[in-house]
């Protein structure tokens, strides 16, 4: 059978989950909000919605924000330090979202998990009843880990990671990752210099045995199937279409 291409599975899809990374969402420089970018995507959002299509956002980006704000050094953060920038910051994060997405007459929705809410099935159906009420309401749930009470031992830790869990939670169809690293690799490309890039927009890259297992051990765990020695995803896309502000390939 022919892998469908990003858009055709996009256009196929009626609840789909957006994970955005700090790194799109806040500025570098300035660990202010990139709100020119935000308002692209909040256009994207609308777009979908308009198709009748259901989304989640699972958004990083609420640390970022609250350490610039409490004026915490530009280094690894102690865990205390991380749940004061997480508090602060979560709710400019939220405005954030609500300011770009409301004048599109879009109702945003705040959701914080921990990783307790998927381990332990009482709470894990618990946050899926409220997530289908929420988009049955015709809100834009934003999600992000509760880091304000997370610590190193019951934390995701990685929202790509969230972003899977949160789609398998919502029953979403699709999972898109926005990411400033232009595809999916064997390893972390800015620090491996053997990292070969597997996966990008709708083709795929052979790999070797080798290759394909230390893979596999990263991202099984992630929502993402593997097959063979080609990388299949049943929840993995890039590109909202030819009306897209910010997302094509």
């Amino acid at each position: 059978m022919e892998a469908l291409s990003s858009a055709e599975r996009l256009a196929r899809a009626h609840r789909i989950v957006i994970k955005i990374g700090s790194a799109l969402l806040v500025s570098t420089e300035t660990d202010e909000v990139r709100l020119a970018w935000l308002e692209a995507l909040a256009e994207d959002v609308a777009m979908l919605r308009n198709q009748g299509k259901q989304v989640v956002i699972v958004s990083s980006g609420s640390i970022a924000l609250g350490r610039r704000v409490l004026h915490l050094p530009e280094i690894v953060l102690a865990l205390e330090q991380s749940q004061a920038a997480a508090a602060v910051g979560q709710i400019r994060l939220a405005r954030a979202y609500e300011s770009v997405l409301a004048p599109h007459g879009i109702t945003t929705a705040q959701v914080l998990v921990t990783l307790e809410d998927s381990q332990n099935r009482r709470r894990y159906l618990n946050s899926r009843r409220t997530l289908d009420m929420l988009l049955s309401l015709g809100t834009v749930p934003i999600v992000n880990e509760n880091d304000t009470v997370a610590t190193d031992e019951i934390r995701y830790g990685d929202n790509d990671r969230l972003g899977a869990q949160v789609a398998t939670m919502a029953g979403a169809d699709i999972l898109v990752l926005l990411s400033d690293v232009d595809g999916l690799y064997t390893g972390n490309p800015r620090i491996d210099p053997t990292a070969r890039r597997a996966w990008r927009g709708s083709r795929a890259v052979e790999l070797s045995k080798t290759e394909f297992d230390l893979l596999e051990l990263q991202v099984c765990n992630q929502g993402i199937v593997l097959e063979h020695s080609t990388i299949y995803d049943r929840i993995w896309g890039y590109d909202f279409g030819p009306d897209s502000k910010n997302l094509a390939v």
